[in-house]
Parts: C-alpha cells; structure tokens; sequence
C-alpha cells in the first residue's frame, strides 16, 4: 500500500478474526518499530509478545475492555527505564555514525539542560513514552500495510498485567497493541480539519 492510503485506512479495530498471525507477518511489524527514531537513540521501547490463547485469557483480569484478549497477538509495549544509564553510549554512536556531521552544539549547554530535566522523574518517564510511542505507531501502520487490524489499549491495570506476566519494575507499561485480522470494517472517524489544529503560522 501508498503510505498515505496505510494512514487513511486505518481504524482502531474491536472485533478480531479468529485466523492466526503469521510469525513472518509479527517478525515485519516489530521490525518497524525496532527501526524507529528516539530523542538521543535511546531506543527505550521494550515489547512483551502474547500469542499464547490461555495467557491471553488470564489478561482479561487486567482490563475491563470486552475484547482485550480476543486479538490473536497482544503487544504489551513498555519503556525500559534504565536506558537512561546509557545515554552517553548511545551519544557516542550517533556521532560514530556521523548524525552531527556540520552540526555544532554547545555541550555545556545540553548537560545543564540534562541535569536539570534529571530532576524530573515525571517528565524522564513521559519522554521515554513519547519515544516509545513513535516505535508504537511505525508497528502499527505496518500491521495496516500487511492487511492487519490494530487497536490501542490505554485501559488496563498496569499492576495485575505486570503480575501476570511477571515483568521486572524497570519496565513501564505504557501501552498495548493489540493485532489480528479485521471482522469489521469501521467508517472513518471524524478528523478535526487543518485550521483547528494549527495555533499559528509564521
């Protein structure tokens, strides 16, 4: 599919097809998000991949949404937190691999603004979602662009999922993804139009 058609086709899908996914299909859509961009390359996305259908089951325990484990794949996105100790590594490649070639940056500067954002545990862990976001959506848009079906979860106890699938406290939970084929053809959702989303133009 055109990227655009990927884009204006997709729908968030709540009834899914019981027809499996294949491992190929599951191999390319992760492969997108591997491959997406983070402030500093940080990569902090982390993806728990459930296939299994008694698994699948148990996580009903962890929302009230009907057809949370009716999916045949759930991706249960989180960020790794302890990314951030290897923020000076990942600083290193990008400049090993010539991202700032031409590009001149004050390092006194990032440091301060770093040590002061440091202080912000709330605003660390909100970056570290809106990384995995992108990463988020690279996989979802593939998912549409191999006839797949997706939705966003956001309502879950990230608690009991955690206990049930017995994830280590370095990993938040920020998301799950869940994929499969479509048994429904939503319409179009309505989409505000270009001048309700644009503060200003200079």
């Amino acid at each position: 599919m055109e990227f655009m058609d990927v884009v204006k086709t997709r729908r968030s899908i709540r009834k899914f097809k019981a027809e499996p996914v294949s491992a190929e299909d599951i191999e390319k859509i992760l492969e997108a998000g591997r491959l997406a961009p983070s402030g500093s390359n940080l990569q902090p996305w982390r993806y728990i991949i459930v296939k299994d259908s008694n698994i699948r089951a148990q996580l009903t325990k962890a929302s009230p949404v009907p057809f949370f484990s009716t999916a045949p794949v759930i991706i249960v996105c989180c960020i790794d937190q302890e990314v951030l100790h290897s923020r000076g590594t990942r600083y290193r490649e990008l400049q090993e691999a010539g991202a700032f070639l031409g590009v001149s940056m004050s390092s006194e500067k990032v440091e301060a603004l770093l040590k002061k954002r440091g202080a912000d545990e709330l605003a660390i862990r909100a970056n570290l979602a809106f990384n995995a976001a992108i990463s988020i959506t690279h996989m979802d848009l593939r998912a549409v662009d191999l006839g797949l079906g997706t939705c966003w979860i956001g309502l879950y106890d990230s608690v009991v999922l955690k206990e049930l699938l017995d994830i280590e406290d370095r990993y938040h939970i920020v998301n799950v993804l869940l994929v499969g084929y479509p048994d429904q053809a939503p319409a179009a959702r309505p989409r505000l139009k270009r001048e309700d989303i644009i503060i200003k133009e200079f």
